[in-house]
């Protein structure tokens, strides 16, 4: 199989975390296409043989996936996986992850998730026809079928793309993922979690501990676009009306949480501010807060 890997990266260590990556990409037999997102490009160096793709500005992650599948379908890619820069994959996660894609006719398929930190592995969600969401504890080698999926680890046949669409550049950075698998769902594509296939992963910057829940940490402006995206999603007829209303509400309790607990709370409470005016005027793309 062809297969072609899109890594978005923003200011990246090259050194330490992307160019391991890459090898284990290119022992694998996969090409990697590195999307750029920082000021300035990367003196890289290695041998593995990848794609390299700098514009010297922040397109955000949705407009840079879309840069780096439309070079790997112009390749011939069959398949593409997708990574953030800071992905951890160990030799044959490869083979594990793309073999519903080979054996089954699988069209999306996604590992599930270890904490480095602490040892447990994420719940996997899943949107039900109500809008609800329910969390599914994955037990390896009990495979199952969800419609939401994080694109880091997740594998896509090519084909998909030409009947669902590329990742919607209005959205800059949050919830990109969220509304192409559920855009995907609509056109009738499930995203098979492949149990066998394990990623370790950490959300958030840092956590904030309450109780038994632990709150993961983003910066101010991250939290922006998140609080904006989560009233943009209205606009999606695909996306459920009770979702969307539920991301509203944890996303503005994410954020007081934040501000109570964080310092630069004057910066959490401007992004608070912006993101909801302009969640509500329906302003999307790239903003600066309160630009």
């Amino acid at each position: 199989m062809n297969l072609y890997s899109v890594i978005v990266c923003y200011n990246p260590d090259w050194n330490h975390v992307l160019s391991n990556l890459i090898q284990v990409l290119s022992k694998s037999g996969v090409k990697a296409v590195v999307v750029d997102n920082s000021d300035e490009s990367l003196e890289l160096t290695g041998d593995c043989d990848f794609e390299y793709l700098s514009f010297n500005v922040n397109l955000g992650i949705a407009e840079a996936q879309n840069r780096g599948i439309k070079l790997a379908l112009n390749q011939g890619a069959q398949a593409i996986v997708f990574f953030d820069q800071d992905s951890l994959i160990k030799e044959g996660f490869i083979q594990t992850l793309i073999s519903p894609v080979i054996d089954k006719d699988e069209d999306i398929v996604a590992p599930i998730f270890k904490s480095i930190k602490y040892g447990f592995y994420y719940d996997i969600l899943s949107c039900l026809p109500s809008g609800g969401l329910k969390k599914i504890p994955p037990e390896k080698g009990r495979d199952f079928y969800t419609n939401i999926a994080i694109s880091s680890g997740t594998v896509v046949n090519s084909s998909v793309f030409s009947k669902v669409g590329l990742m919607n550049s209005e959205l800059f950075i949050d919830y990109v993922d969220t509304e192409w698998c559920l855009r995907a769902y609509h056109y009738g594509f499930k995203v098979y979690v492949n149990t066998s296939a394990v990623m370790e992963h950490e959300i958030g910057d840092h956590t904030i501990s309450i109780g038994r829940y632990s709150v993961p940490v983003h910066s101010p402006q991250r939290r922006y676009y998140r609080l904006r995206n989560s009233f943009i999603l209205a606009r999606f007829t695909h996306v459920p009306r009770k979702l969307m209303i539920r991301e509203v509400i944890f996303s503005f309790l994410h954020h007081l949480v934040l501000i109570y607990f964080e310092g630069k709370k004057i910066d959490y409470l401007k992004s608070m501010y912006c993101g909801v005016r302009d969640g509500v005027l329906n302003r999307s793309g790239k903003h600066d807060l309160c630009e």
